[in-house]
C-alpha cells in the first residue's frame, strides 16, 4: 500500500502504515489500538487518504465503519482500496462505502454461522 500511496502523489515521508491490528477481528474497535489511532488521525485532519486492500474490513461493525466514513467526509480524507479511490464527501462514494461496510458485516455474520455449524456437527459426531 505504501507504493500505491506514493503512486497517487503522497510523498514517502508522509506515508504511515498502521498494522498493529493485523490478525485481529474487525467486529469491534475495542482493543484495536491501530484502528483507534487511524480514526483519531482522520478526525484530527492528519490523514489525506486511508488505503487498504479491502477498506471495509477495517471495521466489520457498521457503527465503527460509518463513524470513520463520516469523519473522513468532514476532514476531506479520501478512502482507497483495490477497487478505487472514494471521496466520502460525495454522496455516491459514501453510498458505495456504506454498502461495502454492510456486506463486510454480513460476511462476518455468515462466517460465524458456518463456524458454529461446524462445531455443532463435530460435537454430534462425537
Amino acid at each position: 500500500m505504501c507504493a500505491r500511496a506514493v503512486s497517487l502523489g503522497w510523498p514517502i515521508e508522509c506515508v504511515h502504515i498502521v498494522d498493529n491490528d493485523l490478525g485481529m477481528s474487525g467486529s469491534s474497535a475495542q482493543g484495536r489500538d491501530g484502528f483507534q489511532h487511524l480514526v483519531a488521525e482522520v478526525a484530527n485532519g492528519h490523514a489525506g487518504i486511508v488505503l487498504g486492500l479491502e477498506v471495509s474490513r477495517l471495521a466489520r461493525n457498521n457503527a465503527d465503519w460509518h463513524r470513520l466514513i463520516e469523519l473522513a467526509s468532514l476532514t476531506q480524507t479520501l478512502i482507497c482500496d483495490e477497487d478505487g479511490v472514494y471521496d466520502p464527501g460525495q454522496f455516491n462514494d459514501r453510498l458505495l462505502l456504506g454498502l461495502k461496510g454492510a456486506m463486510s458485516e454480513a460476511e462476518l455474520h455468515v462466517l460465524k454461522g458456518r463456524l458454529q455449524g461446524g462445531i455443532k456437527n463435530k460435537a454430534r459426531r462425537g
